[in-house]
């Protein structure tokens, strides 16, 4: 975009279709395809060099802009190594993108399992409501750490809390 959240950049492929609709805040490359691979060119402007050449025009008076963003575009310099380079280096990027992606999405499942077992121990209290019901323990709690749970919820301004927990603002705390 050449307005608003400038210096974002994007790549978009054929997938099937031949024609694309961009908005009219937004600036369009299409390198020539036996000087610039357009993955290559991808990851330049998504570098720290490329944001620069990107917004060194940039104003940040009122909505961030790019007030010639044709010219801007334009005037864009970038090293070029010969095509088979560009497009080796752009097959090394291109998995390594795949792969931080991956390890986000394992991150983010990972951070749902552990969410899981806080929630159900500190928000909902079902290992104390299970120990005030009477059980001997509960699945993934160790032992010992049951043993110590209080035998009964207690009312409180937010709710029934375990048996010697209290209820603080923040600033308290």
């Amino acid at each position: 975009p050449h307005r608003g959240a400038i210096g974002e950049v994007g790549l978009v492929t054929s997938q099937g279709y031949d024609e694309w609709m961009i908005s009219t805040s937004m600036m369009k490359l299409r390198p020539h395809p036996r000087k610039l691979d357009s993955h290559f060119a991808y990851y330049f402007f998504r570098s720290p060099i490329g944001r620069h050449q990107l917004l060194r025009n940039a104003s940040q008076v009122g909505t961030p802009g790019i007030g010639q963003p044709l010219a801007s575009l334009r005037a864009c310099e970038i090293a070029l190594p010969p095509i088979e380079e560009q497009r080796a280096i752009a097959a090394v990027l291109g998995p390594l993108d795949d792969k931080i992606e991956q390890n986000r999405r394992t991150g983010r499942a990972l951070e749902g399992l552990a969410r899981a077992p806080f929630n159900a121990w500190f928000v909902d209290f079902e290992p104390f409501k299970a120990k005030a019901a009477g059980a001997a323990d509960f699945p993934g709690m160790p032992p010992a750490a049951f043993a110590t749970l209080p035998n009964r919820l207690t009312d409180s301004k937010v709710g029934p809390v375990p048996q010697g927990w209290v209820v603080l603002p923040l600033a308290e705390v």
